[in-house]
């Protein structure tokens, strides 16, 4: 009985200290006859994000992002600091030094780059919790 309460403590404790509670998700879809892309984006509460892309053109092209955010007013700053890409990256992080920004409207993020933003791309939260 010790031992099976000792190891339910210890793996609640470890399963918070894993865990990351998520604040915002987003996610962009868009599905035509020759092409198919979808973009998510997770921003965790402690300040670091994930954001996966998947595209099939002529091939498959993915990667994934991770770094820190922040929210200055009405936009989001996304400061990347490691990419994984597939298939070339062989299942390793590479560091990446990039800043993305997006303009928040309500429930949808828009990419803005070099000051155009980009309304065909917004990125639409998706109900999480």
């Amino acid at each position: 009985m010790k031992k099976t309460t000792l190891i339910l403590i210890i793996g609640l404790i470890s399963s918070n200290l894993i865990s990351q509670e998520i604040e915002f998700a987003y996610e962009f879809k868009k599905v035509k006859s020759n092409y198919s892309g979808l973009d998510s984006l997770i921003l965790y509460k402690n300040g670091t994000y994930l954001r996966k892309k998947l595209y099939h053109f002529h091939g498959i092209e993915s990667y994934n992002e991770k770094g820190q955010w922040k929210i200055i007013g009405d936009s989001l700053f996304l400061n990347l600091k490691s990419i994984k890409t597939f298939p070339e990256s062989n299942n390793e992080w590479n560091d990446f030094e990039r800043t993305d920004k997006f303009l928040i409207k309500r429930k949808k993020i828009f990419p803005v780059f070099h000051g155009i933003l980009n309304r065909k791309k917004k990125l639409k939260s998706k109900n999480v919790g």
